[in-house]
């Protein structure tokens, strides 16, 4: 793919969010993301052998090393690495080498590293939009210790594992339980995420991708590490807190239009997850 003149003019930035002592209770978040021109990578193992790794070139040849084995990575390429062992980048060639790169943390990964075990590690990503437009929407993420960026910044990262998973499975493996698994939890939070305005029971989720509620609510905490439950009241909260920043809704409007029956619910909901009232936003 070619990309625009706005992209590839854009200059090195290499974020390591710190202070973000909410994050910790994320499913995923940002350790370190950045977008690099020319940069060798060098990376050993992680305090955290669970942490991953996410590279994505744009343009330009790199050429990857790790257990003394190299490969060349070609444009739209997506590299996924477990941190349990060095890895090394090194730009290749004479044309100029841009990528995006990510290393996440968080309550999750270790189901990462179970899915993604032995799989391949590089994928062929066409079309790359919806990758590139989320590593750019992590790049602009406002990283403090706001729980409503930091659940932002573990959705992102939510949908760029979707695609990992995308890749990851061939047709004939979309019937395998582990395939069928990840698929319910990926069509569970798109449900939530269209719905979340709305009533949403567990009889309608499990109606909805053919599991029973047990089942169902097992495979979803496995995956995100939250229950359904609080993953909705979560996503609303969210949702509420950027209506309250932006508009002029009060907040009995604002409880209603994501999903809150009872502006007391959501009162006391909301200063669970976002630690203060909507007052005090």
């Amino acid at each position: 793919m070619k990309y625009n003149d706005s992209l590839v003019k854009t200059k090195e930035v290499i974020l390591k969010p710190s202070k973000m002592r909410n994050a910790n209770n994320m499913p995923f978040r940002v350790k370190e993301v950045g977008f690099c021109r020319n940069r060798d990578l060098s990376l050993d193992t992680a305090k955290n052998p669970t942490d991953g790794l996410f590279l994505f070139t744009l343009t330009g040849l790199c050429e990857l090393t790790r257990k003394h084995r190299s490969s060349i990575i070609h444009p739209d390429q997506l590299v996924i690495h477990q941190m349990n062992m060095p890895i090394e980048f090194k730009q290749k060639g004479t044309e100029e080498w841009y990528y995006y790169y990510l290393i996440l943390g968080g309550n999750s990964t270790k189901g990462i590293a179970k899915t993604m075990k032995g799989r391949k590690s590089v994928f062929d990503v066409f079309p790359p939009v919806r990758l590139v437009t989320l590593f750019k929407s992590l790049m602009e993420t406002e990283y403090n210790d706001s729980l409503e960026n930091c659940f932002k910044a573990s959705l992102i990262i939510h949908s760029m594992i979707n695609i990992v998973h995308e890749y990851a499975y061939d047709i004939k493996e979309a019937q395998s339980p582990l395939s069928t698994k990840q698929i319910a939890v990926d069509r569970v939070t798109e449900y939530i995420s269209e719905h979340y305005s709305e009533q949403i029971s567990i009889d309608s989720l499990y109606r909805e991708v053919g599991f029973s509620k047990y089942y169902l609510c097992k495979i979803f905490k496995d995956a995100t590490g939250e229950t359904i439950h609080s993953y909705i009241n979560k996503y609303r909260i969210c949702k509420a807190a950027a209506l309250l920043k932006n508009s002029d809704l009060s907040a009995v409007q604002v409880s209603r239009l994501v999903g809150f029956t009872s502006p007391v619910t959501f009162h006391r909901v909301f200063k669970s997850v976002m630690g203060k009232t909507p007052k005090e936003l």
